[in-house]
């Protein structure tokens, strides 16, 4: 019993432990529910150690496959070296999916990486690489498999001649090793384009690869308002909008103006001096006439004019007569103006 109690200890340290679950009600009184928030599902992670399985087998068996050739034709092709390459990549693409979330459940680092892999377009770009690159590298490896010659029968192929018996007895196994790894391929294949369609299957229902609802809800447009007002309790508290107040009349406002389309001329104001000092014509001046010269604003006659007219009249006849002065003898002439 101490002995598996070990064992288990020791495997609880390495994996990945669960958070604590939120109750069922969850954010919000039940509007936001995570039941575990977990950046990848099991399902997900099962297939990422699938396609580091594959990989590892497809690496193993290519890399006996290039031993082969490096041991009697030289140096591995070029084929070998690239599905090598590949599968090495592919596992590291792959472990990489699952060390990230074990980091940031685990000992809660590498958080902007968790973040970064809860976005669907993340998640699209990463297994849709996979998905793309690896049935393209089956098909290469396989049609090379079943198709060269000394696989059929040792003794059509080019070398056959050249390298003996020995190199004969080989061929076998190498063709065989080499159709292992092609098939070892579509396997990793199928487990990219599983993983492709189960994140565009997660999609299309709205939610992440990841357990639980999606963080960001779908964007739903808001109500439009009615319009019909007419049944509606009013407050007798509130301050009423400006759609609601009756229309009025301004007099004053420049918007108000009724005859601002037609000819029709609004009658002028009244005149403000209420004596009617500057109701009359243009002035005439002063001229030589007997008649005593009359003021333009003060409308009555000069009394120092009247009283030259007596004193003229009492004068001698003899003397000169002479009548009330004019503005003729001045050079502008004319009178006043």
């Amino acid at each position: 019993m101490a002995l598996l109690d070990t064992i288990t200890d020791a495997v609880h340290r390495f994996t990945p432990q669960k958070r604590d679950k939120i109750p069922a009600a969850g954010i919000g009184n039940g509007v936001y529910n995570h039941e575990e928030d977990r950046i990848l599902s099991r399902f997900t992670l099962s297939l990422h150690a699938l396609q580091i399985f594959f990989m590892f087998l497809v690496m193993c068996c290519f890399a006996s496959v290039a031993s082969f050739q490096a041991h009697w034709i030289g140096s591995p092709s070029s084929l070998s070296g690239f599905v090598i390459f590949i599968s090495i990549f592919s596992m590291f693409l792959s472990a990489f999916f699952i060390a990230i979330p074990f980091a940031y459940e685990k000992y809660d680092k590498m958080a902007r990486l968790a973040r970064a892999f809860r976005e669907v377009r993340v998640q699209f770009i990463m297994t849709g690489s996979g998905a793309a690159i690896t049935p393209i590298v089956a098909m290469i490896a396989t049609i090379s498999s079943w198709t060269q010659a000394g696989c059929k029968d040792p003794n059509n192929d080019p070398r056959a001649k050249k390298l003996g018996d020995e190199f004969k007895d080989a061929l076998g196994g190498w063709c065989r090793t080499k159709k292992a790894g092609s098939i070892f391929l579509w396997f990793a294949a199928a487990a990219y384009i599983a993983s492709f369609v189960y994140v565009f299957f997660n999609w299309r229902r709205g939610k992440g690869t990841y357990d639980g609802n999606p963080m960001d809800p779908p964007f739903s447009h808001p109500e439009e308002p009615s319009h019909e007002m007419e049944d509606a309790v009013e407050d007798p508290y509130t301050r009423p909008r400006v759609s609601d107040l009756p229309p009025r009349l301004d007099a004053t406002s420049p918007f108000d103006d009724s005859n601002r389309y037609s000819g029709y001329s609004a009658p002028t104001r009244q005149s403000m001096d209420p004596y009617g000092a500057f109701n009359d014509d243009a002035p005439s001046g002063y001229d030589n006439g007997e008649a005593p010269g009359v003021s333009r604003t003060m409308q009555y006659a000069d009394p120092y004019a009247a009283a030259r007219g007596r004193v003229a009249q009492g004068s001698p006849q003899g003397g000169p007569q002479s009548g009330p002065p004019g503005y003729d003898n001045y050079g502008g002439g004319g009178g006043y103006r």
